[in-house]
Formats: structure tokens, sequence, C-alpha cells
């Protein structure tokens, strides 16, 4: 399970089994978030940018990618991510 901290600009990874819980600095504040197998993506609202996380070792994996304005809602399936900006309306996709 992953959750977007934006007040702290974390994203926690949580072991639905153990209940153990691990921040991990995204380097912007979070608010949408995705996951699949292969990825997991987050938002930065404010910053206008993406992070991707690796989901093996949860960690950031790239590059921070720009969006259009205020990026908040996203939908990931398989090595597409969808995203939608409320500072516009627009839809962005991200292959990855």
């Amino acid at each position: 399970m992953w959750v977007a901290n934006e007040g702290d600009g974390t994203v926690t990874r949580i072991n639905p089994r153990t209940l153990d819980a691990a921040a991990i600095d995204v380097g912007l504040r979070p608010r949408g978030i995705a996951a699949n197998a292969d990825a997991v993506w987050t938002s930065g609202y404010l910053a206008s940018a993406l992070q991707r996380i690796d989901p093996e070792s949860a960690r950031p994996a790239g590059r921070q990618v720009e969006t259009a304005l205020n990026p908040f809602k996203l939908a990931l399936t398989g090595q597409t991510l969808w995203v939608v900006a409320t500072g516009d309306g627009s839809v962005q996709r991200v292959e990855f």
C-alpha cells in the first residue's frame, strides 16, 4: 500500500501484512499516487511534476517529469501513466 504525504514531502509504503511503514522522500509535495507491480508514481501538485518510485527498492527512480499546471489525478495501466492536471484541465500520457 502506498500513501502520498503532502505535508512532509514523502510517500509512505505500508506492508499490509505487518503494517510496517517506511517514508520515502520524493523531492516534492505529493498529492496524487498510482501504483502497480512495475512502478509507483506520485504527483507534485505545486511543483507541476511527477516522480516515479521503484516498488522493489522503494526509492525514487529517474528524474522528475514535468507536467501541465497542478497534476492531481493519476491512473496507471501497464507501462502507461495518465495524469489529469487541474490547472488547465488537461490530460497527459506518460510512457515508461
